[in-house]
């Protein structure tokens, strides 16, 4: 597990993955096994449609607007984690007036990754 100038990474012994330093999604997800490039990003972007304020007062109706807001490509911070069992890729950014946070994780011996999307 890494940051990279290109990014932040973590890995085992099955997946690497590498995430985008300006945006947190990522961008590469490889299977070491087969040396196969799985994905190429972005592929866990965020994004809502907003509201229509007329329509949503009082709570009770969801009207949108149509239009589509990203998760902001300012201010996101990237931090990579190790425990004894996992490697971690963390990522937070604004959308809206919240926030999403986007949690990869990659066990040991494990050939999966985990991916976890908080919005706050």
């Amino acid at each position: 597990m890494s940051a990279v100038g290109s990014g932040a990474q973590i890995e085992n012994e099955y997946l690497r993955v590498l995430a985008d330093p300006v945006t947190g999604a990522v961008i590469s997800l490889f299977d070491k096994r087969t040396d196969t490039e799985l994905a190429t990003g972005p592929v866990n972007a965020v994004c809502a449609l907003a509201e229509d304020p007329e329509h949503t007062a009082g709570g009770r109706n969801l009207w949108t607007t149509g239009e589509v807001v990203h998760s902001s490509e300012k201010n996101v911070t990237l931090s990579v984690a190790e425990t004894e069992w996992y490697h971690e890729l963390v990522s937070t950014a604004t959308l809206g007036e919240g926030q999403v946070t986007r949690t990869l994780r990659l066990y040991g011996g494990i050939a999966r990754l985990d991916c976890e999307t908080r919005l706050d």
